[in-house]
């Protein structure tokens, strides 16, 4: 057979998917009975009930329908979902315990797999890139540009550059025309520069024979004093005894609560959590069927607890237990009037764990069976889908 993984698109949060099964060399006879194992071929660990293990452990879908011409759907949920990865090979075994009917193949997940829990996005560190070099001064195009005059006092027309003329001071020198320097004139006219950098030679706006602005000096802050030393001191340690005793008993209570329910001795093993959590725990392992009935008939009072005996009953019918077999098929039976939990009532099931059950040599099983005989007919008369499917396949 070929297996492929496919994401349960109406789940909008993700954690759901399919196996889909094609190309079976032959099919099981009941498609409702199939559990199946699921093996990494890195380390050829085993997923189990929240981890991948050592030893194999049993699994079961969600739904089980077929699936085109020789093939099979398994609906999974986040118990197997969260545990799987992109591009990782699988070995998955599917059975059917009763018949021994088993096939197998080794497949990778090749689809973005939608978990129950988005990963957290790592933001990336980003490296400023370093300023930009200045740009260098426009050269500057005015005609009005220095002139070479061909004697020791220059002419300058521009606004922006400064020279020092003939009469030895920081000056514009222009011509008598306005504009470029006469060569053959010596006499020119001297204003003063109107840029404030060039009004004295200081480089500031002071007046010439003003002195120089010397900047104050740095302000000394006293030592400590020994006593001031003392007392940062003392704050200090109080801070840092203060943040310890605080760490301490964040720890503790962190472990007090994080310990959940208390440990419970339950047919001889230490349990821990609601019925269904304690269950699944059981169930991670090898187990005996008998020690599993033991603990359904220790959780059947408790409060939730109908789904975590339906689990350990399905364990143990699986392996063989008559008893399992009759008690299970009761969770499927619609006379059985008796609450139980989230189990729909399936009439078909309840006649094939019934006939199991009979089968093994559990007496009361025929009684159950004559009974449901003769609702399927009485429902099937009145138009009952279901009814007239079971006599039709029993």
């Amino acid at each position: 057979m070929n297996v492929r993984y496919d994401n349960d698109e109406n789940e909008v949060h993700g954690g759901y998917g399919f196996f889909i099964l094609e190309k079976m060399d032959s099919l099981p006879s009941d498609i409702l009975d199939l559990i199946f194992t699921l093996q990494r071929t890195n380390d050829d660990k085993y997923l189990g009930d929240r981890d991948w293990q050592t030893n194999p452990s049993v699994l079961t879908p969600i739904e089980t329908t077929p699936h085109l011409d020789k093939g099979i759907s398994l609906r999974i949920g986040p118990d197997i979902v969260d545990q799987l990865e992109m591009n990782r090979t699988y070995i998955l075994e599917l059975q059917e315990p009763a018949s021994g009917w088993k096939e197998d193949d080794v497949f990778k997940i090749e689809t973005g797999i939608k978990y129950s829990q988005n990963p957290v996005l790592q933001k990336q560190s980003v490296i400023p890139e370093p300023p930009a070099p200045p740009k260098p001064p426009p050269q500057s195009s005015d005609p009005g540009s220095p002139t070479d005059t061909g004697d020791d006092q220059s002419a300058v027309t521009g606004n922006d550059t400064n020279t020092i003329g003939g009469n030895g001071d920081n000056t514009k020198v222009i011509g008598d025309n306005g504009g470029d320097i006469d060569t053959n004139d010596n006499h020119a006219a001297v204003i003063p520069s109107d840029n404030p950098d060039t009004k004295n030679g200081n480089g500031d706006n002071r007046p010439l024979d003003m002195p120089p602005v010397e900047p104050p000096p740095p302000v000394e802050r006293p030592p400590l004093s020994d006593r001031n030393k003392t007392l940062l001191f003392v704050s200090l340690v109080l801070l840092l005894l203060l943040g310890i005793g605080a760490a301490i008993a964040f720890f503790m209570f962190s472990s007090d609560s994080g310990s959940g329910d208390p440990t419970e001795i339950i047919c001889g093993r230490e349990m821990q959590g609601s019925p269904v959590t304690m269950a699944r725990d059981f169930l991670s392992g090898t187990v005996d069927a008998s020690i599993g009935m033991c603990l359904a008939q220790e959780l059947r009072s408790r409060e939730n607890g109908l789904d975590a005996v339906f689990l350990l009953l399905e364990d143990a019918a699986s392996k063989g237990n008559p008893q399992a077999m009759f008690e299970l098929a009761v969770f499927y039976d619609p006379l059985n009037t008796a609450p139980t939990g989230t189990i729909q009532k399936d009439p078909l099931m309840a006649w094939q764990w019934y006939s199991r059950a009979a089968g093994a040599g559990e007496a009361s099983a025929a009684e159950k069976l004559a009974a449901l005989r003769t609702w399927a007919e009485e429902e099937a008369a009145k138009g009952s889908a279901a009814a007239r499917d079971l006599l039709n396949r029993r």
